[in-house]
């Protein structure tokens, strides 16, 4: 704006100059002509002539006026349009060196430059033909963007050129997903802004293959959801091992069944990655039946109805028969859940399968708030505890079964010679701390050598049976009936004197005698206050036996009392 309005200052100055120079011309002709002789001349040479009214000699003058005024206004516009000519020229070499220069540019430019009218390429570098597979020629007034975008990208690109078109944008800077002529797909990303192309509105920008820089960004991405993917899972990981190695240390060094449940109880009802109730229990498979072992916060009500619990009742029996986690929202709307009570509060369930080696030996059963939800890594986490309890579980019976196989006759049942001892100590410390009697009956078949020789061990096995069976069910509960050795049996007989003692003594005799093809022999002694040895006390009953012995068998014979403690 500013150079306009100096172009026509000094158009106006230029136009004030002329009128100058024709004025200043103008006085000087007309002066010449009244004082000089020149007047006279002019007028000599007209004579008195006229020419449309006016004297000649006037005309002449003016004519002269103005011949030399253009001529004066005829070399200055020549030397203008000579002087516009030479600027003309300059500027248009200059225009076309420019242009040369841009050509040149943006042929050898690395982004592919486009010029874009009426969805046409008008114009288009090597760079971006190749960009597309193409060549210029196969591009310019012969395809248009629509023909390098792909398909779905479309309705963006052709906004775009069109807000662009409209001056609604003036640049705009995006991203699209571009087909080459091979049909190989690339990621592409312009710059454009509206132009005129022969007067008319037109789209020029540059074109990037931004491919590789958009791979790599979706593999950094994919890295990155990966890394936070894996860094969830060893949360989760972390999590379920704290979470194992609490259940674990609560239950790996407990072996005794009723220890090791109650401590699975308080471990599972108190873990921190599920909500549950103060109230649990654990049942134990037993052939089709479940025998529930231990359980928290149950009423008598409960306890009554679940005492004949079998795998096909309930959804304890339903985990114990698919070997399934179970879960259930509201027993109310739990098909499976047939076991109810009045008053029993709403609740739902998680019941665990207790596994070891394919083979459900139980079922722990959980309370859980009404509707609770509870994920895909709980059940997992709650399955591999599931596992670990089975496997504790199953140890704890295997422990059991050892430890009775340790202190039981393995064909007798009774108490063997281990558990004997430890019974014993434990009856002679009883009756030295409290004053109490305590008696020993020491017995042996008699003429069992000969009975096994006549009939065969196998049936010498049964009838060792059938007498210890006979022994248990002659003497009280807290009395211990133990094999000794051979066919030979010891009873303990604790706060029982030696009178009693021999009364229970004749009482077997007489029982086994009647209801066997046997005899027993038996030696009864009896402890007092003082006695020290459990060696010295068995040796007094088993001289009491072998006088029974001499004395013709089936008898009772007692020890001598004062050989008893000294």
């Amino acid at each position: 704006m500013g150079f306009s309005f100096a172009w026509k200052q000094r158009k106006r100055f230029t136009a004030f100059i002329d009128l100058l120079i024709i004025g200043v011309l103008g006085s000087a002709i007309y002066l010449i002509a009244v004082f000089t002789t020149a007047h006279e001349l002019i007028d000599n040479w007209t004579g008195n002539r006229r020419f449309l009214g006016l004297e000649l000699d006037e005309l002449v003058v003016v004519f002269a006026f103005l011949g030399i005024a253009f001529s004066i206004f005829s070399i200055r516009r020549w030397n203008e349009l000579h002087h516009e000519t030479i600027k003309r020229e300059e500027s248009e070499k200059k225009l076309l060196e420019q242009e040369n220069k841009f050509r040149d540019l943006v042929e050898k430019s690395l982004a592919g430059v486009y010029l874009v009218q009426n969805e046409i390429f008008r114009y288009v570098n090597p760079e971006l033909a190749n960009l597309f597979g193409y060549t210029a020629n196969e591009l310019i007034d012969r395809k248009g963007p629509a023909d390098v975008v792909l398909p779905e990208d479309w309705p963006l690109v052709k906004e775009n050129l069109q807000k662009r078109m409209s001056g609604e944008a003036g640049s705009i800077h995006y991203s699209f997903r571009g087909v080459k002529k091979n049909g190989e797909i690339i990621y592409v990303s312009v710059y454009g802004s509206r132009t005129l192309y022969h007067g008319r509105p037109a789209v020029i920008g540059t074109l990037l293959d931004i491919t590789e820089r958009k791979l790599k960004a979706e593999a950094l991405r994919q890295n990155e959801e990966r890394i936070i993917r894996q860094s969830c899972e060893l949360e989760a990981m972390n999590v379920e091992l704290m979470t194992l190695h609490k259940v674990t240390s609560a239950i790996s060094h407990k072996l005794d069944r009723q220890s090791l449940f109650k401590n699975i109880l308080n471990a599972i009802t108190e873990l921190d990655i599920i909500k549950v109730k103060r109230q649990a229990g654990i049942f134990i498979v037993e052939g089709d039946r479940l025998n529930l072992v231990a359980h928290l916060g149950h009423p008598k009500a409960f306890l009554d109805m679940h005492e004949n619990m079998t795998v096909n009742d309930c959804l304890c029996g339903l985990a114990a028969r698919t070997g399934e986690i179970v879960v259930c929202k509201d027993f109310h709307a739990d098909r499976h859940h047939t076991i109810q009570y009045p008053g029993m509060e709403s609740h739902g369930h998680i019941i665990l399968p207790l596994k070891t080696a394919d083979k459900v030996v139980g079922v722990l059963y959980l309370y859980l708030p009404p509707h609770a939800e509870v994920g895909e890594s709980i059940l997992t986490t709650l399955g591999t505890i599931g596992n670990q309890i089975g496997i504790a579980i199953n140890n704890s019976m295997l422990y059991e079964e050892t430890r009775e196989l340790s202190l039981h006759d393995p064909l007798t049942g009774l108490a063997n010679r281990r558990m004997m001892g430890i019974v014993f100590e434990r009856s002679i410390a009883r009756a030295r701390r409290f004053g109490s009697s305590f008696s020993i009956i020491m017995l042996d078949l008699d003429n069992f050598k000969k009975y096994n020789d006549t009939h065969g061990h196998p049936e010498g096995d049964r009838l060792l049976v059938e007498v210890a069976r006979m022994l248990s069910e002659e003497v009280r509960d807290l009395d211990l009936v133990a094999r000794y050795g051979g066919e030979e049996f010891l009873i303990l007989l604790p706060e029982t004197d030696l009178k009693i003692a021999c009364k229970v003594a004749e009482r077997i005799r007489k029982s086994v005698e009647t209801k066997t093809a046997i005899t027993l022999s038996l030696g009864v002694t009896s402890c007092y206050p003082g006695i020290q040895s459990m060696k010295d006390f068995i040796k007094e009953a088993d001289d009491a036996l072998y006088q029974a012995k001499q004395k013709g068998k089936n008898r009772v014979e007692v020890a001598e009392p004062g050989l008893v403690g000294g």
